[in-house]
């Protein structure tokens, strides 16, 4: 078993870096400050970031109840890259700010509370208040060529975009389209309750 992961890691190795013996991680530390892979950096993120918006737009307009699926998906996708990039930049506890704490709530409504009213209020009042605000308050700026940039439009619009879909895309589909997040539309009122235990994790 380990003389198979040898050989597969020396390919690798040998096809990335163009030597058997160094590691991969060496060569990018060394090379990422180089114009031709900044540029193939800049291209490829470039790439990822206009792809993603016209999946997410394409899966909102079409197939508003698979919503959730996309979003579950793409928001853990994109935190699971913030989290090493954050860490080596020593920025890791801008992982405790207030956008992660909302998608986390969130991720535990699409996941396990589909149908808890409640919850939908809190996640609704975080989605269109202190997200969107933080948009025009930080300057937030879709820079596709700028994978940190495009992670922090998304984490603060796409919360925004999930309940928006819930509560109004997904009133007049037929009973066989409803999914997963149905009958939440129903739910009045407003949630002050979890930003209120948010301010207390702080305090």
């Amino acid at each position: 078993m380990r003389s198979t992961q040898r050989r597969v890691q020396s390919s690798v190795r040998k096809v990335v870096t163009g030597d058997a013996s160094r590691r991969v991680r060496d060569y990018f530390e060394q090379n990422r400050s180089k114009p031709t892979f900044v540029k193939l950096l800049d291209k490829s993120s470039f790439f990822m970031g206009v792809t993603s918006l016209l999946a997410t737009e394409f899966i909102l307009l079409h197939a508003p109840e698979l919503f959730w699926a996309w979003y579950t998906v793409f928001m853990m996708l994109m935190i699971a890259a913030r989290v090493p990039s954050y860490t080596h930049k020593r920025w890791h506890y801008f992982m405790y700010d207030f956008c992660y704490y909302a998608q986390i709530c969130n991720l535990v409504q699409c996941l396990f509370m589909p149908k808890a009213c409640w919850l939908f209020k809190v996640n609704y009042a975080f989605a269109m208040g202190p997200l969107l605000v933080a948009v025009i308050l930080w300057r937030n700026s879709l820079v596709f060529h700028d994978v940190d940039k495009v992670i922090t439009v998304y984490i603060h619009i796409l919360p925004s975009w999930l309940w928006f879909v819930v509560r109004w895309l997904t009133v007049d589909l037929p009973e066989g389209r409803l999914g997963r997040l149905a009958g939440l539309e129903q739910c009045g009122g407003f949630g002050w309750g979890g930003y209120i235990n948010c301010c207390l994790i702080y305090i």
